[in-house]
């Protein structure tokens, strides 16, 4: 990560969904919770965090298109 605070990596959308899980919105909340805190602590090693939001604007050309 390039970035010294990892706040700065994930951002702000990011985080509510972090937060969502580690709530246990998901399902497991301690499986879960376990995961996130592993990217948070700048162990991004799938890359999540850099991809969410390409993923995010994708997500929105297809809502264009569909529907």
């Amino acid at each position: 990560m390039r970035n010294s605070d990892p706040y700065e990596y994930y951002g702000e959308a990011l985080k509510k969904v972090f937060d969502a899980i580690s709530d246990g919105m998901f399902g497991n909340r301690d499986e879960l919770t376990q995961l996130v805190d592993t990217i948070r602590n700048r162990n991004d090693y799938y890359l999540v965090c850099h991809d969410f939001y390409s993923y995010v604007k994708a997500q929105e050309e297809v809502k264009k298109i569909c529907c």
